[in-house]
């Protein structure tokens, strides 16, 4: 297997076909112009043959003399390039024919039909007429095959193949006994020393170097081989000194790492202690609502806050992005709204001014939506700003559903924009779900959103409670995806109108 790869097995089989190639055009040319020759001498051949056959006839067919017409026609068809041959008296009437059949036996015509009863294959065809005596005697017609052409290129053929066979042994001995004087015995003695270096005999040089391609190559692999052996006398103590700058730099990152553990932690702390636990103690409002961050923390919020004695404002918002930074900037949102709500302010008003303080830091590089509404506990009333974020659901206590769609743009965005309220009303027995897109944007396997199997779950359990909902939707969603890792934060946001 190995001299299959060698370099001398290569040069022999890339020559022999080079070499191959050559003395077969060659050969191709000197068939072709055989051929042609051949040709030009077969004519030749059958026209002699035609003239010589006419003077024999002259006075045998001018006296009608059969028996030497027999003889000199069995004497032409002696000829193995003759197929059959006519003949035709001075009235253009069939005399006397002869024919080579299928097993190339003579035998005699005794019309011109029975020509059609054999299958010859004929090159050529020539008729000359007889004359004597300035009178015409009559004709023949005689046809030829190409039967000494074939044999005479068959032998050219052999010929030929024998000379490329020779020829190309000979050169290939020459070129192969050339090729490993000047090229592969230095490329093995080469191949000996990078052997002897490899097994970390780093003293092994090259010597006799050539003034060639092959000479510079060893000088060059004769200064690596000093660098390499005086750089493995230095390695050790190099090693020990790289050790101990990786040990050192290691425990940087230990550190560096521990450090920053515990600074997610506390940031994880900071952004679930955002997150309610308990709601607000309105009478006839029930609370419960269900956050999992993709990773430790996430860029998702909820919250629920008494803005008097009968507004109370609900958020739910989602920032793009995960991380530190959403979470940082979830945080900055709960402030923004809690710091912004008022009782003389609509929900487009505080969501513009939420807007504002935050382009103010974010300056356009992040975004988020969010939903936010007012809820007038005593008269029922409901206004609400949707900015970019998914339809949230009032599902009544008939079990219809009404879609509070996207009415302003996304936060964050821009300054020069507007945030429009929207009003409603809600009866006793209604509920409000707010979610965010990982809710309905989970996927399974399969490639399938879970966005169906939630709106099931709204219809058909309208009578469980919050918390009994919200966990049936947890059950389900982990069920849906199977071992698929979420791609987004989960936050839920579920409250019942009178229930307490």
């Amino acid at each position: 297997m190995q001299k299959y790869h060698s370099i001398s097995v290569k040069i022999i089989c890339i020559t022999i076909k080079v070499i191959f190639l050559i003395m077969l055009s060659t050969g191709i040319v000197t068939y072709l112009t055989e051929t042609k020759q051949s040709k030009i001498l077969m004519e030749k051949d059958d026209t002699i043959t035609l003239k010589r056959l006419a003077n024999s006839l002259r006075q045998p067919l001018w006296n009608y003399d059969k028996k030497e017409v027999v003889n000199v026609v069995e004497l032409e068809m002696m000829n193995p390039d003759v197929v059959y041959i006519l003949i035709y008296n001075d009235c253009d009437e069939f005399y006397y024919g002869q024919m080579k059949n299928a097993t190339n036996q003579i035998v005699i015509i005794e019309s011109e039909n029975e020509l059609a009863l054999h299958d010859n294959v004929i090159y050529s065809l020539k008729v000359l007429d007889i004359i004597r005596d300035s009178q015409k005697a009559g004709y023949i017609k005689i046809a030829f095959s190409s039967f000494s052409m074939q044999q005479r290129l068959k032998k050219i053929i052999k010929n030929i193949i024998f000379q490329i066979l020779i020829l190309t042994f000979f050169i290939v001995i020459i070129i192969y006994a050339t090729i490993n004087k000047v090229i592969l015995q230095p490329i093995y003695i080469l191949n000996r020393v990078v052997g002897r270096f490899a097994e970390k005999d780093f003293s092994a040089r090259l010597n006799n170097i050539r003034l060639d391609e092959i000479g510079t190559l060893g000088n060059n692999f004769n200064a690596m081989a000093s660098i390499i052996e005086e750089y493995g006398t230095n390695l050790e103590k190099l090693v020990e000194n790289r050790t101990k700058e990786l040990r050192l730099i290691n425990q940087e990152v230990i550190e560096l790492n521990h450090q920053m553990k515990n600074e997610l932690i506390m940031a994880r702390r900071i952004q679930l202690a955002i997150i309610p636990v308990k709601f607000p103690g309105i009478k006839n409002f029930s609370f419960a609502g269900m956050y999992v961050p993709m990773s430790d923390i996430g860029g998702d919020y909820y919250d629920a806050f008494e803005i008097s004695e009968n507004l109370l404002g609900i958020v739910i918002a989602d920032v793009c992005g995960h991380g530190v930074s959403a979470a940082l900037i979830t945080t900055m949102v709960k402030m923004a709204f809690s710091s912004n709500s008022s009782v003389n302010k609509t929900t487009g008003e505080i969501v513009h001014q939420v807007n504002r303080q935050l382009f103010e830091v974010i300056g356009g590089m992040e975004y988020l939506t969010a939903f936010f509404c007012i809820i007038n506990t005593a008269t029922g009333e409901l206004q609400y700003t949707n900015a970019g974020h998914p339809d949230i659901y009032l599902q009544s206590h008939t079990n219809e559903m009404k879609k509070f769609r996207t009415n302003s743009p996304i936060i964050g965005f821009d300054t020069n924009i507007d945030f429009h309220t929207n009003y409603e009303r809600f009866e006793k027995g209604d509920r409000l779900i707010l979610y965010t897109d990982g809710i309905t944007e989970t996927r399974n396997s399969k490639g399938e959103f879970f966005n169906d199997i939630f709106m099931e779950l709204l219809e058909t359990k309208k009578n469980a409670k919050a918390n009994e909902l919200i966990d049936e939707i947890i059950l389900k969603i982990n069920f849906f995806r199977e071992d698929i890792p979420t791609s987004d934060d989960l936050a839920l946001l579920i409250i019942d109108i009178g229930q307490s």
